[in-house]
Formats: C-alpha cells, structure tokens, sequence
C-alpha cells in the first residue's frame, strides 16, 4: 500500500499536479496550561467543531495549513510521510526546560519510529509560522535526521525556519503589514503593536544574526547550540534572495519565485543532504536539486543561475570560522578526581575504522542535576584532551555529544544521564553517561569509535595531558591530569591511569 502511495504521488509531482487534500489527517490539540506533564488535557480531536478557544481552534487550523503545504506542494502525507497524526499543545510554559512562555519545540519519534509528531506551542506563540516551523523539524528529521547541532543543526534549523515562512506567506491567513520576511511577526505584533519578530529573512542583522559567512555576527563555540538559530540565517536568506531577488554581496540576483523556490529547498532537505551536512554540503546540495528539477514545475537552467548566486552572495561555499565547542585552553575551577578513585583514558589506533577512546572518570563536586541542564533539550558535552607538552597545551583530540538527539539521553536512577548513539555521532561518539554514585561523587564515561574518530598521532604525546568534560550550556567541567600516559611499543596505543589526591 505504501509503495503504491508513493507511486501516485509521483505520478501527481511528475505530472505537475497536485493530489486532493488528505481525509485522514489526524490532529489532537490539547490545553497545556497545567504541563507538565505532557501533552496535557485532550481538547480538540479531527473532525471535531470548533472550542472557542482561539489558541486551540488556530493550532488545528494551522496544522492543516501545513500537512496542506507539503501535501498539495510534494505529495507527502503527513510530516513523516506515513500519514502519522500531530499533538498539539498550547498555552503553556515549560519553564522545567529553560523554555519561555512564548517559545516552541517539537518531540519526533525516533529511529523512524511510529507515532505522533508532538509540538508544544508557548503561550502566545500560536502562529502560523511558528507552528508550521516546527512541523517543518518533523518533516526535516524524518527525512534526514541531521544532528541538530553546530554547522549541521543551522542548517536543519534553517530550513524549519524557511518553510515556516513559506507556509506563513501561502496559506491566505492575511500576514501582519509588512511582515514579508519577519519570522515570528505575528507573535510580536499582537504584543507589541508593531512590525518586528526573532528572525529577518532579507536583513538578518536587524536581530543580530549573519547575513553571510564572513559577517562578524556569526556565531562560533558553544551559544545556542553552536549558533544554530543565527547561523539559521545563512539558509533563511539565500531563501528569500532566491525567491524574490535582490543585491548583496556584490551580486545581483533575480527572483523565481517561492513556489521553485520551495521545491529546490525541499528537495535538498529531504533527499540529498547528508546527516552531517556541512554549508558546503548544502551549496552543492541546492544547485544539485534545482539542476534535477529543471522541465518540471517551470524550473529552468537560468532559475539555477540565480539559485547559485544567491547561495554565492551569502558565502554558503565557505568553510565556517569556528574552532568547535572545546575552548582554546584548558578550563578551570572544575571537578577534580574523588580523591582515592581510579581514572582511565585509553586510546587505541589501529585503522580508520577501529580506532578507539574509552574515559572513566569519578570525579568530587556538585550533583550533575546542578550541573547541567536537561540534555534532551539543551547543552553538549565536550570532551576536550589537552596535551602539555606542546608550547601552548593545544587541544589534540576533541569529542562533542550533541543535545537534542530526542530520545536518545535517558535519565538514570539516583540522578544524571545516559546516553546511546547506535550510528555514532559525526565525530565517533557511541556512548556517554554522568550518573550520581552513593558515595556522592559523579561517574562519568565516554567511548568513541571509527573513522570519524580523530585520532591524534599518539607517538607525538609527551603528557602531561589533561581530559576534560565540559557542559557548554551551564559551562560547568569535569577534569583530571595523567602525568604519565604510556604508549605502547608500537605506538598504536595510549593507556593513562591516575589516583585522585
């Protein structure tokens, strides 16, 4: 049934046509106000008339309005293309997050796993655009799964933002005057009265954001998540450049229109972008998309010219200036080892696809719930090894876990976190916990593996090295010093052991 679901729409995409609105699009909008927990009281089921809430009777509109955009413009049933149902919450405020009253988030199932895609809507933040971002993050990670961090999570966030818009912009909801481009404009202008938003598609320095890759506001190391909501901006602006024209840059660009627009982005997003995308993945990405789509929908060669210049005015071809989350030096005023306790680092280099690191480490210090913030939500952990040998102890091997792989941190008894990740993470990271001992120290445990791994040239450390863990969220740390690390005969391996004084 599924593969003849998938023919049809097809034929319709080939075709140049649309197919009728879904019958069964499942929506279930729920009252947030007394969250946690979630999703909160059912209010609104498919089908169902309307409450005289505006909160819950716009959220069910809205929802539609984007199950409609991606039906009616792709053909794809749903936001997982599965015809899987939407829970809506609204009207709360998950301060036990660190989220505001007027912010969002969506819950997406794991591992293209069944179920609903879950979104919670602040109170207030119950827009058209707002919404439909945050369905676009469950169209977005069903498809593709990128690492919602960093250089990768910019541009997942990038185009969630993007056809927010889009929706905003086609659905025939009337926008706030002058609003084309304002990103969350109709939140601001209920409060405020006047046009402003969190985001500015054409001119993203208005709220602080890079307009291209060389712009001094873009963000590197460890706010918000690597930069991924200003550096968003990169993605949102070659966007509305390629849709309605304009110059930047020292180039000149001529719109084609949001509906080509809206296809190219939506094929590089779904369906030629890597897990780890890089800006230079999605440079060659888009133009890849817009060559692929040229004699369908009115695309043609010369809208591709103006698709690579508009990538081209804002740097999108460039390598980003960041260094990654672990800082330039060692950290300090961090947890030391408990006193007595055993740490381990090895460090094995064997080839490409076997390399190994594996940490062990009981530390002395404050609780990890103090010391960090739910990381299914929030933060990374870097593990950043520091070698003294050298004039200025550089950093020679550096590991990030992400946050907001969802689902995959799980909490453990007694306090602290775990978490799983089968496929590895970009830079070889499989596992890492911090967990609350009896005896009121933290455990901490972190294993890498692969050719993702960048191993350094262990026959070039001399020690003393210095490991350490470092939330980049609280910017709280956990470190240890081996004075001696042994290298085997061979120098494929590092073993370093010390006692906590």
């Amino acid at each position: 049934m599924r593969i003849m679901s998938r023919l049809m729409a097809t034929c319709w995409l080939l075709a140049g046509l649309s197919p009728a609105a879904h019958a069964d699009l499942q929506r279930f909008v729920y009252d947030g106000a007394d969250v946690p927990p979630l999703p909160g009281v059912l209010v609104r089921s498919e089908g169902e008339p309307p409450t005289g809430n505006n909160e819950v009777d716009s959220g069910y509109d809205y929802v539609g309005d984007a199950y409609d955009y991606f039906l009616e413009m792709f053909g794809r049933d749903g936001w997982d293309d599965k015809g899987s149902p939407v829970e809506l919450t609204v009207g709360t405020c998950l301060d036990y997050v660190g989220f505001s009253c007027i912010g969002t988030t969506s819950l997406v199932p794991l591992n293209k796993k069944a179920g609903p895609l879950g979104l919670v809507m602040g109170t207030l933040s119950t827009m058209d655009d707002t919404l439909a971002a945050e369905y676009a993050v469950g169209v977005i990670e069903s498809s593709s799964e990128m690492v919602y961090f960093g250089e990768t999570g910019a541009i997942a966030q990038g185009y969630a933002f993007t056809f927010g818009e889009v929706v905003d912009l086609t659905n025939g909801v009337a926008d706030v005057p002058g609003g084309r481009w304002y990103f969350g404009d109709d939140v601001f202008y209920g409060l405020l009265g006047q046009v402003t938003g969190i985001k500015n598609f054409i001119d993203p320095n208005e709220f602080g954001d890079p307009a291209k890759m060389s712009d001094p506001l873009f963000q590197c190391g460890h706010l918000s998540e690597g930069g991924i909501y200003a550096n968003s901006s990169l993605i949102t602006h070659a966007f509305a450049l390629t849709t309605d024209g304009g110059a930047f840059n020292g180039h000149d660009i001529t719109g084609i229109g949001i509906e080509k627009a809206g296809r190219i982005y939506y094929r590089t997003v779904t369906e030629l972008l890597p897990r780890t995308a890089t800006f230079l993945d999605n440079y060659n990405a888009v133009q890849q998309a817009c060559k692929d789509l040229v004699g369908t929908h009115g695309i043609t060669q010369s809208d591709c010219i103006e698709v690579k210049k508009a990538l081209d005015a804002v740097e999108m071809w460039m390598t980003i200036p960041c260094a990654g989350a672990c800082p330039a030096e060692p950290l300090t005023s961090c947890d030391e080892s408990a006193p007595g306790k055993r740490t381990r680092l090895t460090l094995i280099d064997r080839w490409t696809s076997r390399d190994t690191l594996s940490w062990d480490l009981e530390t002395s210090g404050i609780p990890i719930d103090d010391a960090m913030v739910d990381p299914r939500f929030y933060s990374t952990q870097a593990m950043c090894l520091y070698d003294h040998s050298g004039p200025d102890g550089a950093a020679v091997l550096k590991l990030e876990a992400k946050a907001n792989i969802q689902g995959l941190w799980k909490p453990l008894a007694g306090g602290g976190w775990s978490a799983r990740y089968p496929s590895r993470l970009p830079d070889g990271v499989r596992k890492i916990s911090l967990k609350n001992t009896q005896s009121g120290t933290t455990r901490i445990r972190v294993a890498a593996k692969g050719e993702n791994l960048a191993m350094p040239d262990l026959n070039s450390i001399e020690g003393p090295l210095k490991a350490q863990l470092f939330n980049t969220f609280t910017e709280h740390c956990w470190s240890t010093d081996y004075d001696t690390p042994v290298i085997s005969p061979k120098g494929d391996r590092l073993r370093a052991v010390e006692i906590g004084n």
